[in-house]
């Protein structure tokens, strides 16, 4: 067993009082998808006596039901401001993917021209941050 417990102030400087509580490993013995009603074949992997870390278990699940792409096309989307950087992430109005395309709504002309000639580079550096093929092309608007 282990102990786990906390006090301090909060930023208003009220004094949080200590809770202490005693954790006891516990093992999951019954798994309900949320997306959609598993058969037996797709639960062999997630049922068993011994414990298993939850993100495993949730990971085994996305990647049977075919979730794992959708997963990436966001960590795609959600990766352009940081990759882009603070100058071209103030001229970006929107960005999204579809069918592996990310397009990216710019809001000056000069810079969509500009972006758009640099195109495969934009994807290469993305993909190469997702460490994967996510992205087939990156249309500028």
């Amino acid at each position: 067993m282990q102990s786990w417990g906390f006090s301090g102030t909060s930023p208003r400087g009220v004094d949080i009082e200590v809770a202490t509580f005693r954790l006891r490993p516990v093992r999951a013995t019954k798994v309900v998808a949320v997306c959609g009603v598993p058969t037996p074949s797709d639960l062999v992997a997630v049922y068993s006596n011994s414990p298993q870390h939850l993100g495993a278990i949730l990971g085994e699940l996305i990647d049977r039901f075919g979730y794992h792409d959708k997963f990436e096309e966001v960590r795609a989307v959600d990766a352009w401001p940081e990759l882009a950087g603070p100058a071209i992430e103030q001229q970006t109005e929107s960005v999204w993917i579809r069918n592996g395309q990310l397009f990216v709504k710019i809001r000056s002309a000069a810079w969509r021209h500009q972006l758009h000639l640099q195109r495969e580079s934009w994807c290469k550096r993305i993909n190469q941050h997702l460490g994967g093929e996510v992205v087939d092309e990156v249309v500028f608007r």
